[in-house]
């Protein structure tokens, strides 16, 4: 819980957003079961002489030697050192002797869910912290990637977004920045909270921008649903909010008018109406004839695709509405 009374649930795509790290399907392996798996460890644990985890400064020493040409020995002590030394530190400056395994994979590595990885050990990790602190009143510090907890806190923070949008967060936040936002944060007793903390989610709007839509687009969209209803033609209600008309105006319009072109070109029934679908991306519009049918759409780009059954031909619509 953070000051305010605000809880948070976390999760990977927290870790993704923050850290920029790789997500990908696999998990990463804790335990070494293959044999090629287990032959990678031992030759790690004999190359750092080392059963009680890994010193950092030895795998320091590699990364700062190692020849431009031996990729897997440079991949494998650099994925060491960013687990000890970042996304998954301890407080004794060693690497995990339990993440071994996972240093195996260096080669590969971008195919595995590393912000699973960060998530999980600091969890555990806060455990072990409030276990210790909870019984002796105390604990020295914490493992476990902190960086991460402060990025989510700073963004959290009741005060005018820094960069919002920008990926990774990390990236958004220099140590400049962070200094001014503790020295507004900070109480007078040297504690923090005074700021509070607000629901903010990666990915959206920070609630503090503003959130208004633009009134004369909508106006816009109105007047145009009330010409093409005089010419039968019934637009999908118009939706506020963001990317609602302002994001909607070009592809209906655009759909509405080829569409009109080959309607009042074509042969239709007494009576047929045109109706504008909505599929993923598009806005569609599409009326039987006698003789054909006839299927036309602005895709995301912002060009119309007409297919007929004689073949399929595209028109460049820009500057069209």
């Amino acid at each position: 819980m953070l000051p305010g009374g605000v809880e948070y649930p976390l999760g990977k795509s927290q870790v993704y957003w923050i850290l920029g790290i790789p997500h990908g399907p696999r998990k990463v392996r804790m335990v070494a079961r293959s044999e090629g798996m287990k032959m990678a460890v031992s030759n790690i644990r004999e190359r750092y002489a080392s059963d009680v985890g890994v010193p950092l400064v030895k795998v320091i020493d590699v990364v700062e030697s190692v020849c431009v040409d031996q990729e897997h020995e440079f991949k494998t002590a650099f994925l060491m050192l960013l687990l000890g030394d970042f996304l998954c530190p301890t407080t004794y400056r060693r690497l995990e002797s339990k993440l071994l395994a996972a240093c195996t994979v260096a080669m590969d590595a971008v195919n595995y869910d590393w912000c699973s990885l960060v998530l999980d050990k600091l969890a555990e990790h806060g455990r072990h912290f409030a276990e210790k602190f909870y019984k002796d009143g105390y604990a020295k510090g914490c493992g476990g990637c902190t960086y991460f907890l402060a990025i989510l806190y700073l963004d959290r923070l009741n005060r005018r977004p820094l960069n919002w949008g920008m990926f990774p967060r990390v990236k958004a936040w220099s140590v400049q920045d962070v200094n001014l936002a503790k020295a507004e944060d900070k109480i007078g007793s040297g504690d923090y909270g005074s700021l509070k903390c607000i629901d903010v989610a990666y990915g959206e709007n920070h609630p503090m921008m503003p959130r208004d839509t633009m009134g004369p687009e909508h106006m816009a969209y109105e007047i145009a649903g009330l010409v093409l209803s005089g010419l039968g033609i019934e637009l999908p209600a118009a939706r506020m909010g963001v990317g609602g008309v302002g994001a909607r105006m070009g592809g209906v319009m655009g759909g509405v008018g080829v569409g009109l072109g080959g309607v009042m070109g074509g042969d239709m029934s007494e009576g047929e109406v045109i109706r504008p679908r909505r599929r993923g991306g598009r806005v569609e519009l599409r009326h039987r004839t006698n003789r054909r049918e006839v299927s036309e759409g602005m895709d995301p780009v912002g060009r119309i695709l007409i297919t007929e059954e004689e073949g399929v031909r595209q028109e460049d619509m820009e500057g069209f509405v």
